[in-house]
């Protein structure tokens, strides 16, 4: 369970991965371990008490690990997690030392764990931090991928020529001229967010996909570098292709071709950002989110999300209103105290005795 939280008036963020995790140190599992049924998840021999999962002084409970054996930290920078595990939670201040059944550390991270922190270290290199720049940064729909290598696509496959694909020449001038002038995000306005997103997910499994390999010590920006080999111009060229082939215009919109999927609506939101192994961090259909200050001399301060919106009954006021308000990018301000709270209500509270 991955949980962070900070406080007025204390310039530490916390983090913690302090949850119920078995408790099977790396010595017991190289005892006992007959094969992993995942990576980091071993099948015990069960004909032995010397496999018994272990219990510590602190253990919440039989067989669980103690809280000091799970990972957590105070930072006066910030503190993330994209779904990762906890060895990156802040990008300097790695994480190790701990039982490998509890996540994985010195490994390549996610494109949307990396972007993340790169908008994190982005905003804490300019210090003081507002709320109003965290609630546009999160929404901000960038894509890492784009950032980081669309340049080197650009280079390799926008030559002028055409890409032969399949003993077909395809041309690509338009594609190209369209992904020159894409802002790199998946806003709802962003023309070209569609032909990467189509091309980045034609290649990012490849194994030779990066020329630069993972680099421990620099673990947010690498892998980098697209490997502009023959494969991936053709694969390029492919998606321009299938596009032409298609129903969607190369210089499409986002805002016409994705929605959020909500049945019943008389007309489709439109959703911007993307998926996660394209490295958006404001991926798509994400549901409750928030951003909280403490204001000086004033109560808490939240702004909230429910993107999917509260009601599940299509014939009431609040079953997408919250998704029009996410797709508009406004943020609902959370009421806090009684008189906010009551100026707030929309209907006389109802009391359940029993």
């Amino acid at each position: 369970m991955n949980t962070s939280a900070a406080g007025r008036d204390d310039g530490r963020a916390f983090y913690s991965d302090i949850t119920v995790v078995p408790n099977l140190p790396d010595s017991l599992v190289s005892l006992c371990s007959i094969t992993e049924l995942a990576p980091a998840l071993p099948l015990l021999a069960g004909n032995t008490s010397a496999c018994t999962w272990r219990t510590d002084a602190d253990s919440p409970q039989p067989g669980a690990f103690g809280v000091s054996k799970l990972p957590s930290l105070e930072s006066p920078e910030y503190v993330a997690n994209m779904n990762d595990s906890y060895w990156l939670s802040n990008a300097n201040t790695p994480l190790t030392g701990y039982d490998r059944v509890i996540g994985a550390e010195n490994n390549a991270q996610s494109l949307r764990t990396r972007m993340g922190h790169t908008q994190a270290l982005e905003l804490v290199a300019n210090f003081p931090v507002t709320s109003e720049e965290v609630r546009d940064e999160v929404l901000s729909s960038r894509v890492y991928s784009a950032e980081q290598m669309k340049q080197d696509l650009l280079d390799a496959a926008c030559t002028g020529a055409p890409i032969n694909v399949g003993g077909t020449d395809v041309d690509v001038t338009q594609a190209c001229d369209i992904l020159d002038n894409w802002d790199n995000t998946g806003n709802l306005e962003a023309r070209g967010a569609l032909i990467w997103a189509h091309f980045w997910n034609s290649v990012y499994s490849r194994s030779d996909l990066y020329t630069t390999p993972f680099n421990l010590q620099n673990p947010v920006h690498t892998p980098n570098g697209l490997n502009t080999s023959s494969a991936i111009v053709e694969a390029f060229g492919a998606t321009v292709q299938a596009l032409q082939g298609g129903s969607i215009p190369l210089d499409a919109r986002v805002a016409d071709y994705q929605f959020y999927p909500k049945a019943n609506l008389d007309t489709p939101i439109p959703l911007y950002g993307g998926m996660g192994r394209e490295g958006y961090f404001t991926v798509l259909n994400n549901t409750y989110m928030h951003v909280v200050d403490f204001p000086d001399g004033q109560p808490v301060r939240a702004y909230t999300f429910v993107a999917h919106s509260q009601s599940t009954d299509p014939n009431s006021p609040h079953f997408a209103d919250y998704t029009q308000a996410y797709s508009d990018k406004q943020w609902n301000e959370f009421p806090f105290t009684r008189d906010a709270i009551e100026a707030s209500l929309i209907a006389e509270p109802l009391q359940l005795e029993e």
